[in-house]
C-alpha cells in the first residue's frame, strides 16, 4: 500500500490539531521512538524521515553522549571498572 505523504500530513494536522513541527516536538518531549510516533501517525518511519526533512526537523538528540574520560569514576585516583585500561594505571611497573 503506497502511502502519499500529503495525506499523512493532512492526517497528522487534522487528528492532533498542530502543525507538524508541534506534533514532532510534542512525541520527542515525551521521549517517544521513532517506531512509536510512526505507529501513533499510521505510516512508516521512512515516512516520517521525509515528512521531517521537508519541514527541516531532526530526531537527532541535541545531548551527546558523554564520554566515559568524562565521567566522576574516570577520574577518581583509584583503579576501578572505568579507568583500569588507563595509561595512568598501565604504566605503573609491578
Amino acid at each position: 500500500m503506497i502511502i502519499n505523504l500529503r495525506n499523512v500530513e493532512t492526517r497528522i494536522k487534522e487528528q492532533h490539531q498542530m502543525s507538524i513541527t508541534e506534533f514532532f516536538e510534542m512525541c520527542l518531549s515525551d521521549d517517544m521512538e521513532l517506531s512509536d510516533i510512526s505507529e501513533l501517525a499510521g505510516c512508516s518511519i521512512g515516512h516520517l524521515r521525509r515528512i521531517a526533512r521537508k519541514h527541516k526537523f531532526s530526531f537527532e538528540s541535541a545531548k551527546p553522549t558523554p564520554m566515559f574520560s568524562e565521567s566522576n569514576n574516570f577520574k577518581l585516583k583509584s583503579l576501578n571498572n572505568n579507568n583500569f585500561l588507563s595509561r595512568q594505571w598501565i604504566n605503573i611497573s609491578a
